[in-house]
């Protein structure tokens, strides 16, 4: 039965790999929506004609 049980290292390292996949899970989704955001805030030039121009 020795066998089943969980060694504290083994639990010490479980723990810092699951915290490593959030932590990077999370991380690559932050930055996902940031460079989605900064694309959608992109400014685009706008023209405005006048009125003399529209008259002809």
């Amino acid at each position: 039965m020795n066998a089943l049980r969980i060694r504290p290292t083994q639990a010490l390292v479980a723990a810092l790999i699951a915290v490593a996949g959030f932590a990077a899970t999370v991380g690559g989704t932050v930055i996902g929506y940031q460079q989605v955001a900064a694309q959608a805030v992109v400014e685009t030039p706008v023209t405005v004609a006048s009125a003399a121009t529209q008259r002809g």
